[in-house]
């Protein structure tokens, strides 16, 4: 496994759903991710990005979009108690 990979976390919904917003709660927070929604599982719309995250929980606002799949991708670590020249 590359630890400077991407790290991608996909969660089935269980059937059509009309997401309002999306949560999270990061044990090692994010400083740049994506969130993805699919109704089919192959074809994926991203529906929020950054590369300057600076939080421990977000609370993302989507309006209302449908999905049966919701995907996280992770792709750089904000390193909360790394001594500087390691971040």
């Amino acid at each position: 496994m590359d630890p400077a990979a991407p790290v991608t976390v996909a969660i089935d919904l269980g059937g059509s759903k009309h997401l309002s917003a999306v949560g999270i709660q990061w044990e090692f927070p994010a400083k740049a991710f994506a969130i993805s929604v699919s109704t089919d599982g192959v074809k994926w719309s991203e529906v929020y990005a950054t590369d300057s995250n600076v939080l421990t929980s977000n609370r993302i606002v989507l309006g209302s979009v449908a999905a049966t799949r919701v995907r996280v991708v992770m792709h750089e670590v904000r390193c909360l108690f790394c001594l500087p020249f390691l971040a």
